[in-house]
This record gives structure tokens, sequence and C-alpha cells, in this order.
């Protein structure tokens, strides 16, 4: 059983930290990828803001709203299809599928690497990222674990 922290109220329509695992954030759980904050007593600005989110909408990013008394946070998540075709246009790298990188050592080394702490994880091969070839890199059936949260909002900033 998950403990909640003091002070916690998920039915309260303030938006608050959670320690639970599974927060149902969205009800689709679609990952946040980028946060602006404004407040709403501020009108000045407003008219800006509903000619950017309109934009944004256009360009196929999924905008919501969480408000937390005279605060508004504005969450934009953006679809994998996007956030590939970014992606693509910054020609970023990824691992390839079924490239693995196995050094090996000259055998007169084998004792003294044995005294080093040495990295054991599998290196891969990257090439820039295409998404008419988008199968032969790592994890791109998976759309939660092909990008990272850093890469993700990266590419929604883009």
């Amino acid at each position: 059983m998950v403990e909640k922290q003091s002070g916690c109220n998920p039915s309260s329509s303030t938006l608050r930290a959670t320690c639970e695992v599974d927060y149902p954030y969205f009800p689709f759980r679609i990952p946040v990828d980028y946060v602006l904050v404004s407040r709403t007593d501020n009108l000045s600005r407003q008219y800006h803001r509903t000619l950017f989110e309109k934009a944004a909408r256009k360009e196929g990013l999924i905008i919501n709203h969480e408000y937390a008394g005279p605060i508004c946070f504005t969450l934009i998540s953006t679809p994998f299809q996007r956030l590939c075709r970014e992606a693509e246009k910054l020609q970023l790298s990824f691992p390839l599928k079924d490239c693995p990188v196995n050094p090996a050592a000259p055998a007169c080394c084998i004792t003294l690497s044995n005294a080093f702490i040495t990295d054991d994880t599998v290196d891969y091969i990257s090439a820039p990222f295409t998404r008419r070839h988008g199968d032969l890199f790592l994890n791109y059936t998976n759309e939660k674990l092909f990008f990272t949260s850093a890469q993700r909002c990266e590419l929604t900033h883009e």
C-alpha cells in the first residue's frame, strides 16, 4: 500500500504533489511534456496566451489547464508522431535495434580490468532518426520508452 504525503487530497481542485505510484493525472495517462505558468488575474496578456494556445493546438499539441488559486498551469503534451517529426527535423541520433557493441579486451588486459570497476551497460550504435526507418531503432514500438522526458521537453519546445 502506498501512503500519501501529508495534506494530499486527490479530490481537491488544486494542483498538489503526490507520492502515489499510479497518479491518474490525465484519463488516458498522457505525459506532460511542458508546463507554462501564468496568473489568471493578469488580463493584459490573456489575448496573447489565447493566440499561442490556438496556434499550438493547430500544430497538434494537446493543451490542458489546472488552476491553483490565481495561478494557471498550462500543461502541454505532444503526440508521439509529432515528436518523431521534430526528432527527424533536428536529426537526433537514437540507438539502433539489434546492434549492441561489445568491445573485446586483449587477453593481457583481462586481469587488469578485474581490478577496476567498469561500466557494464551495453552500448549501441546510433544513427540519425528517420520516420521511414523507425522500426530499426531501439524501443520505437514503445512510445513511452523511445523518448526520454528531457528529449520530449526539448522537442515540444521546438
